[in-house]
């Protein structure tokens, strides 16, 4: 298999944080030779499609970009209606697009100094979150005021579930904290719980003065893919290896990245609401089922 400085690798997987598949590419990481890079999004979490598009840089130049000259950017839907995006800020395109029906194909076309790049992908329906399960753990932690070790009570979460047995399904779930994304990196395919109820368990600790934001996506299997060998490749890459060519949905060979259709449903939660049922019950752990969460989204979103 081809490989791939580990330099463009990361440079890329920092870019699908931000706006957070069947090919093999190769890149060339000569100056004279720099390469595409296209970042597609459409979700129904934000009737919208953004696209980001850059070039690798020369290789012995980290710091010098080259700017990409887009000709313009398009996406259509079920083959029949075309939105062409506009330039909202150096190297990103946006347009509004309400997910009218889910089940149904995108396509983008991007046109760079003529040279036209494809790739579709199959946006599915959200996969309801059943519950969340909040548990009051008490961690001990250095006090730098008085060099002693003390008690703090941290909460962690588990999210649940229901797979729909009767198709094939991809998952990646966010968990941001503050605004601030705290984990992208879970994926899941349902090969060994097919239509069961399936929990995900976040081990990192929050705040009670956190709140969190859970994002459950449903992907296709391109998209999925892209991630899953994405992640892989960052992971045998390490410690001095090479990582390998994530796999890409375009259908050109001569370019990099993704294109992304996808449902997914979230909740916001304030975990001092959580903390303060936990308090009222006397309990370390608590379940808010999903017309807690509703009733509380509709508290957050009057």
């Amino acid at each position: 298999m081809n490989k791939i400085s580990k330099k463009i690798l990361l440079s890329l997987i920092i870019a699908v944080t931000i706006i957070s598949c069947d090919k093999i590419v190769t890149v060339d990481l000569n100056e004279s030779n720099p390469t595409i890079v296209i970042e597609g999004n459409i979700s129904n979490l934000k009737d919208s499609a953004i696209v980001k598009i850059t070039m690798t840089g020369d290789y012995f130049i980290p710091y010098k970009v080259p700017e990409v000259d887009v000709d313009y950017v398009e996406i259509t839907y079920d083959s029949t209606e075309t939105i062409r995006l506009e330039e909202i800020k150096k190297g990103y395109y946006a347009a509004p697009i309400k997910i009218k029906e889910f089940n149904k194909e995108y396509q983008i076309k991007v046109v760079s100094k003529g040279k036209t790049y494809t790739a579709s992908s199959t946006i599915y329906e959200p996969v309801l979150i059943d519950s969340i399960l909040i548990t009051d753990i008490e961690l001990t932690v250095w006090d730098t005021s008085f060099g002693l070790a003390k008690l703090a009570d941290t909460l962690t979460y588990k999210l649940y579930f229901a797979d729909n047995g009767n198709t094939k399904n991809y998952y990646r779930l966010k968990t941001s904290a503050n605004d601030s994304l705290r984990d992208d990196k879970n994926i899941q395919e349902d090969t060994y719980f097919n239509g069961k109820t399936y929990i995900i368990q976040y081990m990192e600790r929050f705040n009670k003065d956190d709140t969190i934001n859970l994002e459950l996506i449903h992907y296709d299997q391109k998209t999925y893919t892209f991630y899953s060998t994405l992640y892989s490749s960052l992971s045998e890459g390490g410690f001095g290896g090479t990582p390998y060519n994530p796999t890409t949905n375009f259908d050109q060979d001569d370019v990099f990245g993704y294109f992304a259709a996808y449902g997914a449903d979230s909740y916001v939660l304030p975990l001092n609401y959580a903390a303060e049922l936990l308090k009222q019950k006397g309990v370390k752990t608590i379940t808010l089922n999903r017309t807690q969460l509703d009733s509380l989204k509709n508290l957050i979103n009057p």
